[in-house]
């Protein structure tokens, strides 16, 4: 029932298959039952850990209000009639504890081998059937015989992206004209050299180009051409040339541009 709790429904077994891996024979345990430790090792054939503790009462309940299970041993003839299975049975034993009260917070709910399945039990009576166990083998009733079945915790299947590295542009050679995005197939990036973030334009946006050059790396999520690319001026970008269509500057539209970007500035300044 622990194990089955601790890996989330994954290890779904009976007791007696724990037999072969808890380091006692069939004999052994017929003459002298299992221990916490016992438990620990058989889990381990499966991965997982039976966290063993010594602790009082107190800190059982604490660890059941945090969400984690508990393995009490305990004295089965200490247990009131309403919480026992079996009228014969008056030695040592041991319950598993699930971390589900009662609304009054008064009972927990128990898996019991010798009921066959889970019940409520009051935590006047777990309490007493484990500080019983104490005292007969340790004489302190504070030190009890248990053990913490940590609560099943989902895997990170959502890692954190690493950063990825600014694009270099290699080869540079200054160029101007304009560079609008193709109409067909859809909208067109342009992406960012400082952190590779995509800028999605509208069909037939035009951009000034102030030069070209080739990635490094080349971009490894667009099909085609994915190196030869023009700089884009007032982005900071850059545009895959197999995306666009390019018009060089003349003479004139050279020098309008810059006057025009002349004007632009100066009007800023004041």
């Amino acid at each position: 029932m622990g194990l089955d709790f601790t890996t989330g429904g994954q290890v779904s077994i009976w007791g007696g298959q724990l037999i072969p891996y808890c380091g006692r024979t069939v004999s052994d345990i017929i003459g002298r039952g299992t221990n916490l430790i016992n438990v620990d090792n058989a889990w381990h054939h499966w991965g997982q850990d039976l966290d063993i503790r010594a602790d009082p009462f107190e800190d059982v309940v604490r660890t059941l209000t945090a969400g984690d299970g508990v393995i009490a041993q305990g004295w089965y003839d200490a247990l009131p009639a309403i919480d026992r299975c079996s009228d014969t049975f008056d030695r040592g034993h041991a319950v598993y504890v699930h971390p589900a009260f009662n609304g009054n917070k008064t009972s927990v709910l128990v898996g019991d081998p010798l009921c066959g399945g889970f019940k409520y039990m009051r935590l006047t009576s777990l309490r007493a059937y484990m500080e019983q166990l104490a005292r007969r083998e340790r004489n302190d009733e504070d030190r009890l015989f248990w053990g913490r079945a940590p609560r099943f915790q989902l895997p990170d299947t959502d890692p954190e992206e690493p950063d990825m590295p600014a694009l270099i542009v290699e080869k540079a050679a200054a160029a101007s004209g304009v560079a609008k995005t193709k109409v067909t197939g859809g909208k067109r990036a342009a992406v960012q050299i400082a952190d590779r973030e995509y800028i999605f334009l509208e069909p037939g946006t035009s951009k000034r180009v102030i030069g070209q050059g080739m990635l490094v790396p080349p971009l490894d999520d667009n099909p085609g051409d994915r190196s030869s690319v023009w700089l884009i001026g007032d982005e900071l970008a850059v545009f895959l040339k197999m995306d666009v269509d390019y018009t060089p500057d003349t003479a004139s539209t050279f020098n309008q541009g810059v006057e025009a970007a002349s004007k632009k500035a100066l009007e800023a300044k004041q």
